[in-house]
């Protein structure tokens, strides 16, 4: 991945196309050839109206696009990953409905399977969370696609029919909402990134179950 800068479109061709050279001069160094039609640009800007720069690569023009994928991430122009999140709920809904299944409410696997094959549905769901979770914070459609995806596979975790309410049915299933886990991941994740990791305590699994705790207050109060 090459990630330029520059604060006018005149700059950004100038760096980007300067750079792109010297990446094609040295992967061609290694007798390795690049595959322009499979080369994606993005644009990351706040700004409304701005014009397109030019960016050509082995001689050919690289068309700018609204999204790239890379490393299994779906990163979009406004790096709010809208698209990320989605494409991740629809794969998590694909493999739910699989283990679906062999996951049927009445018999089936004990509680402690159903939990470990609810787990690769997370795992696929809260792929790359710690690069997108902050957008929960301003991005509500992002919460509700991801728990709604959750929901689903929880559902046969816990053995419940589509009646039970999304904020119960974490509860039976002991499962946080899906927007919960991600932001913990993130915490975990800088955590890591810090000169020093904590010493004792899960302090974001504290922090988790008492969001937790204050969402399902409100959940109660909105009922009542």
């Amino acid at each position: 991945m090459l990630v330029t800068r520059a604060k006018s479109t005149q700059e950004l061709e100038e760096v980007t196309n300067e750079a792109l050279s010297l990446l094609e001069k040295r992967i061609t160094d290694f007798g390795l050839q690049i595959a322009v039609e499979k080369t994606e640009a993005v644009l990351f800007t706040y700004k409304y109206k701005y014009t397109q720069p030019a960016i050509r690569l082995c001689g050919g023009d690289i068309q700018l696009s609204t999204e790239m994928t890379y490393l299994g991430m779906v990163v979009d122009k406004s790096m709010l990953f809208k698209g990320h999140v989605k494409r991740a709920a629809a794969r998590a809904a694909a493999i739910g409905n699989q283990l679906a299944r062999i996951m049927p409410n009445m018999g089936g696997p004990r509680e402690d399977r159903r939990r470990l094959l609810s787990s690769v549905v997370h795992s696929v769901l809260l792929y790359g969370a710690p690069s997108w979770a902050h957008t929960l914070k301003i991005v509500p459609g992002n919460v509700r696609t991801l728990n709604r995806a959750q929901r689903r596979v929880l559902l046969r975790c816990a053995c419940a029919y589509r009646t039970v309410s999304e904020a119960a049915t974490n509860v039976i299933a002991s499962t946080p909402p899906a927007d919960l886990l991600a932001k913990e991941r993130e915490t975990v994740f800088d955590r890591r990134q810090g000169p020093a990791a904590p010493t004792a305590g899960n302090v974001p699994r504290t922090n988790t179950m008492e969001a937790w705790k204050e969402g399902w207050s409100t959940e109660e109060s909105d009922l009542t």
